[in-house]
């Protein structure tokens, strides 16, 4: 598996992630998202693209797969966990902003 290279998302970095993932199949206000090796479509709100869990899940898909994706962001991880983070958000528990990536990773290694 790639080690994980530690990089931060800039707010430039993010809208051209968002950009990219807008087609004219996607609602304005979404995004289209691939996840894990079977490149799954996840159509999401933008607003996630805000919270901790997902911007930490996004620098680690940057540094697998770059900032420069065309016709949807691939998300590198098991689409079990991209779910999973999917309703931790979607709660919006308050304990889940604290919440850091390699946490939830760490829920899902053997």
């Amino acid at each position: 598996m790639k080690e994980w290279r530690e990089e931060s998302l800039s707010p430039k970095s993010v809208r051209h992630l968002a950009r990219s993932a807008i087609s004219e199949e996607v609602p304005q206000g979404y995004l289209a998202l691939y996840v894990g090796r079977e490149r799954r479509k996840f159509i999401i709100g933008a607003h996630y693209l805000e919270h901790n869990l997902f911007r930490g899940l996004l620098e680690r898909s940057a540094a697998e797969y770059g900032f420069d994706q065309k016709g949807g962001i691939t998300i590198a991880c098991e689409i079990v966990l991209f779910e999973h983070l999917l309703w931790l958000i979607g709660t919006d528990d308050p304990s889940s902003r604290y919440l850091q990536v390699d946490e939830l990773l760490d829920f899902y290694a053997y």
